[in-house]
């Protein structure tokens, strides 16, 4: 009787040690592809904070242009001669190069 004891508890032991190596493979599993998708989430985010940050600089050089080109003395306007406005732009360098 103590024969089968000893091997029915073996047993149990190598049941229990199954089941618990089975439960830490499948956390692992589903661990990493949690971090999988966050990863791909955490490239696609820098990615996109990236983007904007040329586009801001992007934006910011077309705007400092336009400033530089568009830049009318306000007496011109105030006093609505239209005139010295076209002479103005007649004039301007209205080129978009930034040197």
């Amino acid at each position: 009787m103590t024969g089968f004891r000893s091997s029915h508890r073996r047993r149990l032991e190598v049941a229990f040690v199954l089941v618990s190596f089975a439960a830490l493979i499948v956390l692992q599993y589903v661990s990493n592809s949690r971090l999988a998708r966050v990863g791909v989430i955490a490239h696609q985010t820098t990615l996109m904070q990236y983007l904007d940050a040329v586009a801001a600089d992007v934006r910011r050089v077309y705007e400092d242009a336009a400033q530089e080109m568009l830049a009318v003395p306000g007496d011109a306007l105030a006093a609505q001669r239209f005139d010295a406005v076209a002479r103005y732009f007649d004039e301007a360098d209205t080129s978009a190069r930034n040197d």
